[in-house]
Parts: structure tokens; C-alpha cells; sequence
């Protein structure tokens, strides 16, 4: 939504949205007394404001007590993004419609495969680092070199 109205905008306009691009998706709660009124600045639109209140709302359900109080405030998100939300976000509601049950189920069972994901980035990365190994296993002790560094440091 940003980029949408970074293109219309004037070049002094896009300048300003386009540096505030990280604050946008910054949670409300981490923002320095700096950030603030630059922030302020860039919600001075209407529908950025709009956006990004939505987006603060959503960020705020995952805090929810339990399931069914989690499915009722998705619910009037999505009743909400419906009813005034702008095009960006009225396209996640199929998304939320094909995997509700699947959202809603972190509020029952609250893990994520985050570690998971961070691992095989991780790996990913070693690969294209050793690209052109000759050897196997040379990549495959790389991998278990760096799992034993963070567990280390991890500890």
C-alpha cells in the first residue's frame, strides 16, 4: 500500500514515504520518541493510517487469551478490512477464508516451525557459500559446524 501511494505521489511526498517504509511495519510499542513524528508525518494519509491501523490491530490478536477469543477478533478484522479495508488487504481475506482452522489452531497449539525455517535458511546460506565444494561431506560438516555454534552460543 505504501509503494501504491509512493508512485502517485509528488517526488518530495515519495521521498518522505519511501524512508519511512521501515517504520510502518514497526510495532507501535517499539517506536523511539524519534521515530514518532516521523511517523506521524507519513500517516498524515488518510488511507496509510487506515492501513496501518489494521495492521496494528492484527498484530495485536495474536496476544489473544484464547481460542475462541482469537477467532472472534479475526473475525471483525476481517468484517473491518471488508467493510473499509483498502485493496491490499482485502486480498489476504481468501487467505484467511482457505486457512482459518489453520490460523486459529497457534492459539490452541502455540508453536511455529520458526526454528525450523531458520535452520534451513541457515543451510541455504552454507550452500551457496560452498558453492563448487567437491566434496560432500566438507558441506555436510559445515552444516553440523555451524548447528554446534549457535547451540554453544545459544547456551
Amino acid at each position: 500500500m505504501r509503494r501504491r501511494r509512493q508512485r502517485e505521489a509528488d517526488p518530495e511526498r515519495r521521498a518522505e514515504l519511501f524512508r519511512c517504509r521501515w517504520l510502518l511495519l514497526k510495532g507501535a510499542e517499539r517506536l523511539t520518541p524519534e521515530e514518532q513524528p516521523q511517523l506521524a508525518r507519513a500517516l498524515a494519509d488518510e488511507e496509510l493510517r487506515s492501513g496501518w491501523a489494521l495492521k496494528e490491530e492484527l498484530r495485536m490478536w495474536y496476544q489473544s487469551a484464547t481460542p475462541a477469543d482469537a477467532e472472534e477478533r479475526l473475525s471483525t478484522w476481517e468484517e473491518t478490512v471488508r467493510r473499509q479495508g483498502p485493496a491490499e488487504f482485502r486480498t489476504l481475506l481468501s487467505f484467511c477464508r482457505t486457512w482459518r482452522q489453520e490460523i486459529l489452531n497457534y492459539f490452541t497449539w502455540p508453536y511455529t516451525n520458526g526454528f525450523v525455517e531458520g535452520k534451513n535458511n541457515r543451510i541455504k546460506a552454507i550452500k551457496r557459500r560452498g558453492y563448487g565444494y567437491r566434496n560432500r561431506d566438507n558441506l555436510r560438516q559445515q552444516v553440523f559446524l555451524s548447528n554446534r555454534v549457535l547451540v554453544a552460543s545459544a547456551a
